[in-house]
């Protein structure tokens, strides 16, 4: 595995215009539903999440070797691995955002954060992370 201390996945609040209002909708009908709607709501929201994640290490594991080396480039601005047993600092950590197909993955390579929308498919996910890492501004795009 590329980073295998990757431990923090975090869904992002922070959201935008027309997907904050589409957010907050859903955030007032899970609040207005019945328990078991909920607990439904949130399994599915999970499963969405947990399937996300392994597109992402399935895709990352059939990148070549250079595009491993760009996407830890565009993720922490360093131009490959760590070679002490310390590694990256701070530890490298992907935060989900909102869904949304018309945005490209984005890094905060001081904290070393990958920012990722929650794309409807795993196509869109490779197309989008692979534009993403072929820049040359770091993660702003």
């Amino acid at each position: 595995m590329l980073f295998p201390e990757v431990s923090s996945w975090s869904h992002c609040g922070r959201l935008e215009t027309n997907a904050e209002r589409k957010w907050r909708d859903q955030c007032r009908t899970a609040q207005t539903d019945n328990p078991v709607q909920q607990r439904s709501r949130t399994q599915r929201a999970q499963e969405k999440i947990t399937k996300f994640k392994k597109w992402f290490w399935n895709l990352v594991e059939r990148m070549s070797v250079a595009e491993k080396q760009e996407l830890v480039y565009f993720w922490t601005s360093s131009p490959a691995l760590p070679a002490t047993e310390e590694g990256f600092q701070p530890v490298p950590s992907i935060t989900i955002r909102p869904v949304s197909d018309n945005q490209l993955p984005t890094a905060n390579t001081c904290i070393s954060r990958l920012y990722i929308p929650l794309y409807s498919s795993k196509s869109a996910l490779k197309t989008k992370l692979l534009i993403a890492i072929k820049t040359e501004g770091f993660g702003f795009v």
